[in-house]
């Protein structure tokens, strides 16, 4: 809550006419910022796998055929490149990247969507 006053009051100062109702601004404040925590506190749940049938019948053999192609394409990125990739499996939009980071978010797409091209070109070869 305190998240959310220190905001609208900057906003109000920023721009005193642009707020009507400072109560229901306060609220709709609050409630974005508890959002935007629950959305960043799902991101880190261990995904759970499908519940397999218990037939004893193994996964189709295109998903374990996916899985193993999904991990080569991963071992072959440099470092920076599994970085990004993996925050944005996680969920993470460019901007929040870019600002972990420390890169503006138009340099940030530019350079991961390059090194994404290279690495298919490699894998063309």
């Amino acid at each position: 809550m305190l998240k959310a006053a220190a905001a609208v009051s900057r906003k109000q100062q920023e721009q005193p006419d642009q707020i009507r109702d400072l109560k229901a601004y306060l609220w709709i404040t609050f409630k974005r910022l508890i959002s935007d925590e629950v959305e960043k506190e799902n991101r880190y749940q261990q995904l759970e796998p499908e519940e397999q049938p218990t037939t004893g019948v193994s996964p189709s053999s295109e998903t374990l055929n996916d899985q193993i192609l999904i991990q080569e394409v991963i071992a072959r990125m440099d470092s920076w490149t599994r970085t990004v990739f993996e925050l944005r499996v996680l969920g993470y939009h460019f901007e929040d990247i870019a600002q972990m980071l420390k890169l503006r978010p138009n340099v940030l797409r530019s350079k991961f969507n390059k090194n994404i091209k290279k690495l298919c070109h490699q894998l063309d070869s």
